[in-house]
C-alpha cells in the first residue's frame, strides 16, 4: 500500500501521478521492445563507508522468489534530522556515497527526503547566490510530501510507482507509521540481478 506523508506527519492515499506531476516531470514514452525496468536506473551504484549506503553490493544471497519489500529493503535506515545544516548534509553525501537521505524530526518521524542531486542543485545556487551552507538547514532543500510503502507491498508494485513517478526511492513505513527501511531502483536492479529469472514478478 502506498501513501503520501506531508510535513505535518499526516498521511493521505496516494493518487497515480501526483508525485510526477507536482516536481514537474514529463510523463515517460517507453520505445517498443524496451523493458520499462531497463530504463528505471541506468546510474552506477554507489559505495557506502557504513553499510550498503542504499547502493553497494552485497554477498550473493540464496536463489529464492523475492515478492515483498520487506525482502529486498534497506534497514535499518540512515537518517538525518531536519535541522542538520547542509554543510553536515553535503559532507555526509560525499563521505558515505548515499543516493537518498529520509529527514526525520526530533520525535524520528519521516518529514522529507534529500537526494543527492537536491544537495549539487542546492550547492550550485548556494556559489551563485553566495550562501553559507553552515546556516542552511535541510528542512529548507528536503522534498515533502513523501511517497511510502509498506513492508508487505509487491516489488513489482515498487518498480512500478518508481517508474511512474521518476522518483529513485521509496520509505518503507510500519503500521505505526515508523520508518523501518528504503527500496531504492538500485535495490530492485540488484535483486534481479541475483534472483532472476523473472520469478520476481510472479
Amino acid at each position: 500500500m502506498f501513501q503520501v506523508r506531508d510535513l505535518g506527519g499526516i498521511n493521505r492515499l496516494y493518487v497515480p501521478g501526483e508525485i510526477r506531476i507536482r516536481r514537474g516531470v514529463d510523463p515517460i514514452v517507453v520505445a517498443q521492445g524496451v523493458s520499462e525496468l531497463s530504463m528505471a536506473d541506468q546510474s552506477p551504484a554507489g559505495k557506502s563507508a557504513v553499510q550498503r549506503g542504499y547502493g553497494d553490493s552485497e554477498p550473493a544471497l540464496e536463489q529464492q522468489e523475492l515478492k515483498f519489500a520487506h525482502e529486498i529493503m534497506t534497514s535499518p535506515v540512515n537518517s538525518i534530522d531536519a535541522q542538520t545544516p547542509m554543510s553536515e548534509v553535503n559532507l555526509i553525501f560525499t563521505s558515505k556515497r548515499f543516493r537518498h537521505l529520509p529527514v526525520v524530526s526530533t520525535g524520528q518521524d519521516l518529514v522529507g527526503l534529500i537526494s543527492d542531486r537536491d544537495t549539487l542543485r542546492f550547492n550550485a545556487a548556494a556559489v551563485l547566490e553566495k550562501k553559507d551552507p553552515s546556516k542552511v538547514n535541510v528542512s529548507e532543500i528536503m522534498v515533502t510530501g513523501i511517497l511510502t510503502a509498506t513492508p508487505d507491498t509487491l516489488i513489482r508494485d515498487l518498480a512500478r510507482i518508481m517508474f511512474e513517478e521518476r522518483i529513485g526511492s521509496l520509505p518503507i513505513v510500519d503500521s505505526r507509521l515508523g520508518l523501518v527501511g528504503i527500496v531504492t531502483r538500485s535495490d530492485i536492479l540488484r535483486a534481479l540481478l541475483k534472483h532472476g529469472p523473472l520469478r520476481l514478478w510472479a
